[in-house]
């Protein structure tokens, strides 16, 4: 991951605090913790694809 946010603190930073969009403002880290680590690659994989820019 820290390709994709230059660094493995700022990918760490992003995971723990960034609140995704459409997702009622939860982060990565509490989509996976609640059970929702698909969401989360489900996600990346469309920010890749030019969905979320």
């Amino acid at each position: 991951m820290a390709p994709r946010f230059g660094s493995e603190t700022l990918a760490h930073v992003w995971y723990r605090l960034e609140p995704l969009p459409g997702f009622d403002g939860r982060t990565a880290m509490q989509l996976v913790n609640d059970g929702e680590a698909q969401q989360v690659l489900d996600y990346l994989g469309a920010v890749d694809a030019g969905v979320y820019a």
